[in-house]
């Protein structure tokens, strides 16, 4: 086991200790804070499902095998560990920067037709739009997308023609 590697066994119970002591926060908030009823049950509802998801952690942990790893950096990982690392990158970008530039486009949709007179939009594209515009402000997160996906087919066609192709 080099620098660059832990054990996905230790990961998983230490996610699940850590899990444990939020759900403990959570439990504990409301009797010391003032909090009306929804807020009490919504602090003793985040503590339940912190619990469950350390109970998941810890069921998953007994089910690993002993020998597997998680790898700090994908460069580090097996070539069929990171294949399949990129190949569903390419998937989530292809999914998630259309869904955030429709977001953008709805956001100041609303803005401009006077529907609201303030939206949230992500950070980086606020001066875009103060600089540029509507058309740019929602072009960008598909450009950065198509740079993405350019990156991730590129890392994914090196490794399957590269020396460490058929392993």
């Amino acid at each position: 086991m080099g620098f660059y590697e832990t054990p996905l066994r230790r990961l998983r119970l230490v996610r699940a200790g850590g899990l444990v002591v939020l759900a403990i926060a959570f439990a504990v908030i409301p009797s010391w804070a003032a909090l009306d009823t929804f807020g009490a049950v919504f602090g003793y509802a985040a503590a339940g499902g912190c619990l469950l998801a350390a109970l998941f952690n810890v069921w998953l942990a007994r089910r690993t095998p002993e020998g597997k790893l998680v790898h700090a950096t994908p460069d580090h990982a097996p070539p069929a560990e990171q294949l399949r690392l990129y190949r569903r990158m390419i998937l989530c970008s292809v999914v998630a920067f259309p869904v955030l530039a429709a977001a953008v486009a709805y956001e100041l949709h609303q803005l401009e037709s006077g529907a609201k007179d303030r939206v949230r939009i992500w950070a980086p594209l606020v001066p875009v739009y103060e600089r540029l515009g509507f058309w740019p402000t929602v072009i960008a997160p598909l450009l950065l997308g198509t740079v993405c996906c350019a990156v991730f087919v590129s890392k994914t066609r090196k490794l399957t023609r590269g020396p460490h192709a058929g392993r």
